[in-house]
């Protein structure tokens, strides 16, 4: 299935303002949660207790993985293939808790050459001192659905390859970590990290405490979002973030070879952007003064406001509002659309969930900038 229609209009304007590049990299999470005090069971289709904001961890090799969330204090579980369940109590979980994730640095061959993503570390020390259940879930293929808790403290997926959804949790913290495939959220809030070696990595009406979200061979997309803190960075990808909006607070995105596409849709911004190869793009609709000179531009909409860092080895397009708008720019867009070469990677939807079973209860680049 094809991505939805304004991000299908994202994904060609990327494929005329992006460089061919390719790269990814690897990455190790030094977080797992305890084996103590275990309980295991094979299931397919469970319902197991999680009544205190639990701590859920995710491990499946590959396939597809659906989270949503409920108001029930329970995670149910829906598979096509058995999982491995496991539940801590809270003393468990207290121990072993960390105050950072260590995301290990890693590498993976492209036409580059040896790509690399260095180390780095998510701080989740803010995850309040209440006790915490805990839920290890493990399998290792198939089409995985889980409802968990919308008061989970803490989530974290890792997979292989296959694709990740998350939709509707807001309240708590997420970590993803994937090697290979497609990294979809929809309706999010709270703080999060999303890693995506190789494949893309789509956000929507979603509003982020905190987020961080790098890839190495993989395009970024926001659609609709609002951020207070947001850092995003790719090696060989594009970012775009669309009709989205900024609270003051950090906001960076940066990419190595590929090309971003920035458009404030409400609200006000400082934007100070660089592009490497010089090529700045940009045209507003509303009233926004604009200062470009070699590979550097500073915009202000509304008069100036939360400061958003654009860095890129690529282009730099700069708008307002949403991009499948950007279409009444006709033929200055054309041409300069034309002088830049395709994108590698198109996003693709991931096929639709299939609907749960019953659940069984379980106790347990030099031109000056243009305007077009």
């Amino acid at each position: 299935m094809d991505c939805p229609p304004r991000l299908r209009t994202i994904d060609r304007v990327f494929a005329n303002i992006a460089h061919r590049r390719s790269s990814a990299a690897a990455i190790c999470l030094a977080f797992a949660l305890p084996t103590a005090l275990a309980r295991p069971a094979a299931a397919d289709q469970a319902l197991i207790p999680a009544a205190n904001s639990p701590v859920i961890n995710v491990s499946i090799e590959g396939g597809t993985i659906n989270i949503r969330t409920w108001d029930r204090p329970a995670v149910q579980t829906d598979s096509t293939v058995p999982l491995q369940v496991q539940q801590f109590d809270r003393a468990a979980i207290a121990r072993s808790l960390p105050r950072d994730i260590n995301v290990l640095a890693g590498q993976i061959d492209s036409p580059r050459g040896p790509l690399v993503l260095p180390r780095e570390t998510f701080d989740v020390g803010s995850l309040d001192a209440q006790p915490h259940d805990g839920i290890a879930i493990t399998g290792t293929g198939g089409e995985t659905t889980l409802t968990v808790p919308a008061s989970t403290a803490l989530l974290v997926t890792r997979m292989q390859r296959g694709f990740v959804t998350l939709d509707g949790y807001r309240e708590g913290i997420f970590f993803v970590r994937l090697r290979n495939g497609w990294v979809h959220l929809q309706n999010m809030g709270g703080e999060g990290f999303v890693q995506v070696m190789r494949g893309p990595i789509v956000a929507t009406d979603s509003s982020f405490v905190r987020l961080r979200a790098r890839s190495a061979l993989g395009n970024i997309f926001f659609e609709r979002c609002h951020a207070r803190q947001i850092e995003v960075s790719s090696v060989a990808g594009s970012i775009g973030y669309d009709n989205g909006s900024f609270e003051p607070g950090l906001a960076r995105f940066e990419t190595q070879y590929g090309n971003i596409a920035l458009g404030v849709g409400s609200g006000s911004a400082q934007i100070a952007a660089h592009s490497e190869g010089g090529r700045i793009l940009y045209n507003y609709v509303r009233r926004t003064s604009v200062d470009a000179r070699g590979n550097d531009a500073t915009a202000a909409l509304g008069g100036g406001g939360p400061l958003v860092n654009v860095s890129s080895g690529g282009s730099v397009l700069l708008y307002d509002g949403a991009i499948n708008s950007r279409g009444r720019l006709g033929a200055g867009w054309r041409q300069a659309s034309s002088l830049l070469n395709r994108v590698e990677h198109r996003v693709q939807m991931p096929p639709s969930p299939r609907r749960p079973a019953q659940p069984v209860l379980r106790r347990n680049p030099r031109p000056h900038p243009v305007r077009l």
